[in-house]
């Protein structure tokens, strides 16, 4: 992430923790059981399909905005305050799609209330190896997520971006 722009500064990354990837989940009854199956149900009814996010702006809205472009499909996008209250609404079949943290889900798709379709990552989760991933399932290219790390103004000295990369990684 050497030179990324972020809010209008140029920074760079000292560590980078890790990416996590969000479930792209529908509900129960929602017919469709795979990404592309879902792409097909979006373009049947244009607009008329919900899919919430914890927040405007949020990894999650833009996750579900991204694949609207990718895609090429119309869907509402509902902003809740928060991840929790958004499940709560999908459990209830307000809103048909969450991309959501896994932890919030996964004890309602093991129970069957809720479908994971895939995984917003580059790659497979090892927390659920049989979901595949958006770009697999059909939408090449597709991959988002929240990524952790520490970072710097960009032109830090090399000498400090080495020194603070170093005592991090010793931490970790």
């Amino acid at each position: 992430f050497a030179g990324l722009w972020l809010f209008g500064f140029s920074i760079n990354t000292l560590t980078l923790f890790g990416i996590v990837p969000y479930i792209m989940v529908v509900h129960a009854s929602v017919p469709a059981n795979s990404v592309q199956e879902f792409i097909a149900l979006a373009r049947a009814k244009p607009g008329q399909l919900r899919f919430a996010s914890s927040g405007v702006a949020g990894t999650p809205h833009l996750c579900g905005e991204m694949l609207k472009v990718m895609a090429r499909i119309d869907m509402l996008h509902v902003p809740y305050k928060g991840g929790a209250p958004a499940i709560t609404d999908l459990m209830g079949g307000q809103i048909q799609v969450v991309f959501a943290d896994l932890g919030l889900v996964r004890s309602h798709i093991a129970a069957g209330k809720l479908k994971g379709l895939a995984v917003t990552g580059a790659s497979r989760s090892s927390a659920m190896p049989d979901l595949p991933t958006v770009a697999e399932a059909g939408v090449p290219g597709y991959a988002g997520g929240t990524w952790y790390g520490v970072l710097c103004p960009a032109g830090t000295p090399a000498d400090i971006v080495a020194r603070v990369s170093a005592e991090v990684r010793r931490g970790l």
